[in-house]
């Protein structure tokens, strides 16, 4: 089986993650990226050896792609998903789906309606914090939760003013994560 060819659109905080995590992955292969920043798109590509595109439509008439990994800004969904789901590849769309719940229908509708293979990502779910705690709350554990904060800390974030991702990020870096849950525990009281 030949490996599925990958383009990553937006290259802001976490496509490059995606870009670099496409190049790794078995089975997947980074074919392109774009973004509106022609300098960010063709230096990001010439880094990971795959092709540069600053239009969305160029990028997806480019038959090396084959499926698309949205990860703009939240409020810049809407567009890039339409012209990925016109050309009916199947896409990738970093969460959250949007910014509000008028826009999210609106992304649903487009995504129903072209009939395309669509996955939303929830990438903590494969996240053995995460995996502890659902298998603790499923066991009764910790009781019954009535709120779960969860706080991450990811080693490519800025610094003020500067983008440190190529000098943190590299084949050892890791996300640590701390989660607090907060159990209900039955309890009785009698007023007399």
């Amino acid at each position: 089986m030949e490996d599925i060819g990958v383009a990553v659109v937006g290259l802001g905080r976490l496509g490059y993650v995606h870009a670099l995590n496409l190049k790794k992955t078995q089975a997947s292969k980074l074919t392109a990226v774009c973004d509106m920043d022609s300098d960010l798109a063709e230096s990001t590509a010439a880094e990971l050896g795959c092709k540069a595109y600053t239009d969305i439509r160029s990028m997806l008439d480019d038959k090396s792609v084959e499926a698309v990994c949205v990860v703009t800004p939240t409020a810049y969904h809407l567009d890039p998903v339409s012209v990925v789901a016109e050309s009916g590849k199947p896409l990738f769309l970093e969460k959250p789906l949007a910014s509000s719940m008028d826009e999210s229908r609106k992304i649903e509708e487009v995504i129903r309606t072209s009939r395309i293979k669509c996955q939303v990502g929830f990438q903590r779910r494969f996240d053995p914090a995460f995996a502890e705690a659902q298998q603790m709350i499923r066991e009764g554990t910790i009781g019954k939760p009535v709120y779960i904060n969860a706080y991450s800390e990811i080693p490519f974030l800025l610094l003020p003013g500067l983008w440190i991702r190529r000098r943190v990020v590299d084949s050892t870096s890791t996300c640590s994560c701390t989660i607090s849950i907060l159990p209900v525990f039955s309890c009785e009281t009698k007023l007399h």
